[in-house]
């Protein structure tokens, strides 16, 4: 009871502290590693050694969906993009539910763009967007790579900028889509436009 009533108030550093003697007593302990992961990731502590090594043991007991999605975003902290990529790649084959796979394929087009494989990236924002249309974030996603690749189209100053028509209109696209984005996508507006 008091765990309950403390948790939602707690900051990462009590949270780690509480549980970071909990999985030293019981690494093995499925239940415990589940609450541990749940509660750092809805706190957002996902940066900490404990959250890394209870996932990790978390995947190595039990290779669910949920335990490869979390390694792929532990990883994405971490930077370690192609780590990432694979464990998000086994988690998306795993789910079923369109909602959760969007999610994950709109994740696995961030880790493509950060590893400047715009095809691959594109492929997955598009499959994203097919699952969830109102997926503002892959829009974006689409934007930025027809930006950053404009200066490798075309061959004069006239046809390079037209890859920030089209990013402009995958922005235009991202505030329809989601509303709380607008902000996010006017500013990359006014930038190309």
């Amino acid at each position: 009871n008091v765990e309950s009533t403390f948790e939602p108030y707690a900051t990462c550093d009590a949270l780690i502290g509480i549980y970071d003697k909990k999985y030293q007593e019981s690494p093995e302990d499925l239940d415990l590693l589940k609450k541990i992961t749940k509660i750092l990731k809805k706190k957002k502590c996902t940066g900490s050694d404990l959250f890394f090594n209870a996932t990790e043991k978390l995947y190595t007991l039990e290779p669910t969906p949920n335990a490869a999605m979390l390694m792929g975003k532990m990883l994405i902290e971490k930077e370690d993009y192609s780590g990432a990529a694979k464990y998000m790649e086994e988690a998306v084959d795993m789910i079923e539910q369109d909602r959760e796979k969007a999610d994950i394929l709109s994740d696995l087009g961030k880790i493509y763009y950060k590893l400047n494989q715009y095809p691959k990236a594109r492929t997955y924002a598009r499959k994203a967007l097919a699952l969830n249309p109102s997926d503002g974030m892959s829009y974006i996603l689409i934007g930025d790579m027809y930006a950053t690749s404009a200066d490798d189209c075309g061959d004069n100053e006239l046809t390079k900028k037209v890859a920030y028509w089209a990013a402009v209109d995958k922005y235009v696209q991202a505030k329809k889509a989601d509303p709380e984005l607008t902000e996010l996508a006017n500013k990359r507006i006014a930038t190309y436009s």
